[in-house]
């Protein structure tokens, strides 16, 4: 909350629109200025036909305590007719009605003179405007030209209020509240009411409180035609019936007892309204009093309502009773007491921790309760108090969305115009290095194709080679040891052609590689161990004389430890490159 920031409620009141205005400072708000005005025009209110019929059609649907607030201007003709009708004045009364008749007999002159212990500013009488839109203009104007907040008020009577308690509503789901309200709407109305003319709170008790209007408040319609004429910012913060703001205020400012049941009246000149709480809930509405503060019978016609409530059972006592927007001062908290001397009697006072009045009196306030009322709901402090409901409509919600982007055109018009060549930069940036990529990819396609006949003769020729690695394999697998059993004959061979009388009987590899056993025959003895020459490493193992044919030879066993000392001769150098290919 904006410290020092201003909040206006407007409340229609008959002929009169009082104006309060106040400011939330140091967690705190302040009274800064009261004025009552005159309209010029009466603010005509649209009735449906229904409202005649409003009990018959729900005398089924909505016995359980259902409707409260009915319009009954057309059966309440005068005061008379209202005691009549109810048969107080004869049969509770008694000759009680007659002097209090008597107390009672207060002239409309003398009612015009309270107007003087109201200590407000009032409008120059010298220059008075010509329509109520001009009115509204000059008093907006006066308060600022360039923007105000405004909350604005639906007078007593309008609202129609539903209490639901046969379920625990708080466990419903959304949708299936919606066909609940749909449905007792309907069977008020006889037809779907549109979203901006109704409103609903859950209770903290699971009770569903229901309040709907006919049409947009008599004041929205009027803010609405002087918005032409108003030059500045008109924000409307909040539209509540009087019903839902006095609640609000009384939970705001009272300790209400658990259990405990409060009457309200509300008086203005020419209606006057009355409602119960209990606790700090909304109980019961009784019907609007076609009476108000100019008629001499109000204060007994509004005794006998509420002494009728308590007859008939539907208020089973009462605690407290709370006079608001109280035209006659003392004279009805006094006639109260009078007659309900176990009641708490008093009219409506703010705490100094929720107002801070100034140097306005009681006396001052005393007839703005529903205007300072107004503009508290406005400012959004200690909101938690009101009820859940509202009836500013969706139109005017949105339209004031749209104000508050302007209200921020210009800057981002700037944020736009600096933005633009950052984001062109960027822009342009991404652009070239795209078009750098693009030709990079290009130059690489072309490469590409170019190598492309390469690339395929080396596939070509890996797989030639592969084929020739196979036949390779399969050929070195086939003659495995061939070379070897060959180098080693031709080094035998070539041993006893050099030493000669001498033969190879049997010749035998050994246990290990490069390892020979090799038994034979020698004439001469001598010729045995010359023969060892030819290998690495050779072990005698035995000799031993023979004949044959007459001739002496000897039989020879050689043990060959190791055939050659390098091995290498086993692979010659075509042989070496074939082991390359194969891999092996």
């Amino acid at each position: 909350m904006a410290k020092g920031k201003e909040y206006i409620g407007i409340s229609l009141d008959g002929l009169y629109l009082k104006v309060a205005t106040v400011r939330i400072a140091k967690n705190q708000m302040e009274l800064v200025k009261l004025d009552r005005f005159s309209l010029i025009s009466r603010l005509e209110r649209v009735t449906t036909s229904s409202d005649d019929n409003v009990f018959d059609d729900l005398d089924n649907d909505l016995a359980d305590e259902g409707v409260f607030d009915i319009d009954l201007d057309a059966a309440l003709d005068s005061p008379e007719s209202v005691i009549d009708e109810i048969s107080i004045e004869d049969e509770i009364l008694g000759d009680l009605g007659d002097d209090l008749t008597d107390d009672l007999d207060l002239e409309i002159d003398e009612l015009e003179q309270r107007d003087d212990l109201i200590d407000v500013d009032m409008v120059d009488e010298a220059e008075e405007p010509v329509s109520n839109e001009l009115l509204l203009y000059n008093i907006l104007s006066a308060h600022n030209p360039k923007k105000v907040n405004i909350g604005l008020n639906i007078p007593s009577g309008v609202a129609v209020y539903q209490i639901l308690k046969d379920a625990d509503f708080s466990e419903m789901k959304k949708k299936d509240l919606k066909v609940v309200i749909d449905d007792r709407l309907e069977s008020l109305y006889g037809s779907p009411k549109e979203e901006d003319y109704y409103s609903y709170g859950v209770r903290p008790d699971g009770a569903l409180l229901l309040s709907s209007i006919d049409e947009d408040s008599q004041l929205l319609q009027l803010v609405n035609r002087t918005m032409s004429m108003y030059r500045g910012k008109i924000v409307i913060e909040e539209i509540l019936p009087d019903e839902t703001v006095l609640l609000g205020l009384i939970k705001a400012n009272y300790e209400i007892e658990d259990g405990g049941i409060t009457c309200v009246v509300q008086f203005s000149e020419q209606q006057t309204r009355i409602f119960f709480l209990k606790d700090s809930n909304l109980w019961l509405v009784s019907p609007v009093i076609t009476e108000g503060t100019r008629s001499k019978k109000i204060l007994s016609t509004v005794f006998s309502k509420v002494l009728f409530q308590l007859d008939t059972g539907e208020v089973p006592n009462l605690d407290r009773l709370i006079i608001c927007n109280n035209l006659l001062g003392n004279e009805s908290v006094t006639f109260f007491q009078e007659r309900f001397p176990d009641v708490e009697v008093s009219e409506f006072e703010f705490e100094e921790d929720f107002l801070d009045v100034g140097e306005y009196t009681q006396d001052s306030l005393a007839p703005f309760t529903t205007a300072i009322g107004t503009a508290w709901s406005a400012t959004g402090y200690n909101k938690k108090a009101l009820p859940e409901i509202s009836f500013v409509p969706k139109y005017v919600v949105d339209r004031q969305k749209i104000f508050k982007l302007q209200w921020h055109g210009i800057l981002l018009l700037i944020l736009i115009m600096i933005s633009f060549p950052i984001t062109n930069e960027f822009w342009q940036r991404s652009f070239r290095d795209i078009n750098r990529l693009e030709n990079e990819i290009s130059i690489l396609n072309t490469q590409i194709q170019t190598y492309q006949p390469i690339v395929n003769n080396f596939n070509r020729i890996s797989n030639e080679l592969s084929l020739i690695q196979d036949k390779l394999v399969l050929m070195n697998t086939l003659t495995e040891n061939s070379i070897t059993w060959s180098t080693n004959l031709d080094l035998i061979n070539s041993g006893v052609d050099e030493v000669n009388d001498l033969w190879i009987t049997s010749v035998s590899q050994g246990e290990e590689p490069n390892t020979l056993e090799i038994q034979g025959i020698a004439r001469y003895q001598s010729r045995v161990h010359i023969f060892a020459d030819i290998f690495a490493d050779a072990t005698l193992l035995n000799v031993s004389s023979d004949e044959i044919r007459g001739v002496e030879v000897f039989n020879f066993s050689y043990q060959v430890n190791k055939i050659v000392e390098n091995t290498s001769v086993y692979t010659p150098k075509d042989l070496q490159s074939l082991e390359e290919l194969t891999g092996n």
